[in-house]
């Protein structure tokens, strides 16, 4: 199992997933035909394979599915050094030379954590600082 496809293909159907998350079919249909399922919803996926016994379905399997590269870091390098929260990460240079809008962020792409727990403190720091702004 190596791909967001591959995770969604262990429920009988996609409604059946979605109704293990409490979302409608459309949702993740949108997931499957974009090969990516949003971080916001990681933890309850997780745990909604548990419940099934679907166990090999954990926040690595997700991290690695989600690694487009195919051949990209280590997990444990990518929780080697996690971003301090509630400091301005400075983006190297070359990241703004990328070919998309987007390319300037992708050190903050979700690639870049290591479990699950690292996912939700960054959601949380980010919805702390636009309740503040």
């Amino acid at each position: 199992m190596d791909s967001v496809d591959d995770i969604i293909g262990l429920w009988p159907s996609m409604a059946d997933l979605g109704r293990d998350l409490g979302l409608p079919y459309p949702t993740v249909a949108a997931w499957k035909q974009r090969g990516s399922i949003p971080v916001t919803y990681w933890r309850e996926l997780v745990r909604a394979a548990q419940q099934r016994g679907y166990h090999e379905v954990t926040a690595d399997l997700l991290v690695e599915a989600h690694d487009q590269t195919g051949g990209g870091p280590s997990l444990a390098g990518l929780a080697e050094e996690p971003p301090s929260i509630g400091t301005e990460r400075q983006l190297p240079a070359e990241t703004h030379q990328g070919s998309g809008q987007f390319s300037r962020w992708k050190p903050l792409r979700r690639t870049h954590f290591g479990t699950i727990e690292e996912i939700v403190e960054h959601v949380r720091a980010l919805r702390s600082e636009w309740d503040r702004r």
